[in-house]
C-alpha cells in the first residue's frame, strides 16, 4: 500500500507545491496540461519532483528515509558484547551520576579564540617595538 499515488502532485488536476529554499517562496502551480508549455512540464517536473527519488520507495516502513539498522547484522556475540557494554554505562551512571559540565564548549571554544587572538596581538606588538 502506498499513499504517493492520492497525493494532489500525482492527479493531472491537482495543485503542485515547489519550495524554493534558496529565496524561502513558495509556489502553487496547477497539474493540469492547459497551465504549461508542454515542452518544459516534463523538464520541470523532473528537476523538482525527483530530488527524493528512491528515498521513499519503502512502503513497508512508511517513513521518506530510511536506514537499516545496523544492530540487525549483528552476530550474536556481538549483540552480548553491546548489551554488556549498555549495562555497564547504565551501572556507571548509577554508580557515579550523570556527567556535569562547568562550561558549555562553545563557551571554551570562544575562550580559546579569544587567548589566540590576544597571542597574536601581543607578537606583533613585540616584532613592531623591536
Amino acid at each position: 500500500m502506498s499513499t504517493w499515488a492520492d497525493l494532489n502532485a500525482q492527479r493531472d488536476d491537482g495543485l503542485i507545491s515547489v519550495y524554493d529554499m534558496a529565496q524561502k517562496e513558495q509556489f502553487h502551480f496547477y497539474g493540469e496540461d492547459k497551465y504549461w508549455n508542454l515542452q518544459l512540464k516534463e523538464e520541470f517536473m523532473d528537476d523538482t519532483t525527483t530530488l527524493w527519488k528512491d528515498l521513499s520507495q519503502n512502503k513497508y516502513h512508511g517513513q521518506l528515509f530510511y536506514i537499516s539498522d545496523p544492530r540487525n547484522e549483528l552476530t550474536a556475540d556481538q549483540w552480548a558484547l553491546a548489551d554488556q557494554v549498555e549495562s555497564d554505562l547504565f551501572d556507571a551512571v548509577k554508580k557515579h551520576g550523570r556527567a556535569s559540565y562547568t562550561k558549555e564548549y562553545v563557551d571554551e571554544f570562544n575562550e580559546e579564540i579569544a587567548k589566540k587572538k590576544e597571542e597574536i596581538i601581543n607578537t606583533q606588538l613585540k616584532a613592531s617595538t623591536a
